[in-house]
C-alpha cells in the first residue's frame, strides 16, 4: 500500500484481504470434508483420496472431464503424486491447488449449480414441455438463420 493512503482505502482493502482468508478457510473446511467422506477416516496432511472418487464427484456435479483445465489439473496432480499408493491423490496436494481451479470448486461445492442432476432432469423436462410447439417464424433479421 502506498504510503499516503487514506483510511477508507487502507480499510477497504483489509476488508478484501478478510474476506479472501474466509473464503479459503471455508474452502479448506468443504475440501476436508469430501475427503474425510472418501477416507472414512481423521483427514491428515498423509490422507489420499482416489483419482477415481475425484472423477466421479467432478462429474456428479457437470464440471466435464475433457475440459482442458480439468485434465491439466488431474495430470499435475497425478506427476507429483509419487509417493502417493496407486491412483491417489494427497489432502495436502489438493489443499496446493488455486481456490478458483475447477477441481477444488467441484470438490468443494463452491460451483453455481452444486445439484447438477437435478439442474439436467429440469432442462430435459422443460425441453420435453415446449418442443412440440411449432409455431412461430425463423427470426428473419438474423442471417445465419436466414434460410432461403
Amino acid at each position: 500500500l502506498r504510503a499516503r493512503s487514506r483510511p477508507s482505502e487502507l480499510f477497504s482493502t483489509l476488508e478484501k484481504i478478510e474476506q479472501e482468508v474466509q473464503h479459503n478457510k471455508f474452502v479448506e473446511e468443504k475440501l476436508y470434508e469430501f475427503v474425510a467422506k472418501q477416507t472414512k477416516d481423521t483427514v491428515t496432511s498423509q490422507s489420499f483420496v482416489s483419482e477415481e472418487a475425484i472423477l466421479r464427484k467432478l462429474n456428479d456435479i457437470g464440471i466435464h472431464l475433457t475440459d482442458p483445465k480439468v485434465k491439466k489439473t488431474i495430470a499435475e496432480l497425478k506427476a507429483h503424486s509419487k509417493d502417493s499408493p496407486a491412483g491417489s491423490i494427497s489432502f495436502e496436494q489438493l489443499k496446493q491447488l488455486p481456490r478458483t481451479n475447477p477441481v477444488i470448486k467441484g470438490l468443494t461445492d463452491t460451483v453455481k449449480i452444486t445439484d447438477w442432476k437435478s439442474f439436467t432432469e429440469d432442462i430435459k423436462k422443460f425441453f420435453h414441455e415446449v418442443e412440440p410447439n411449432t409455431d412461430g417464424h425463423t427470426a428473419g433479421y438474423i442471417p445465419v438463420l436466414c434460410v432461403d
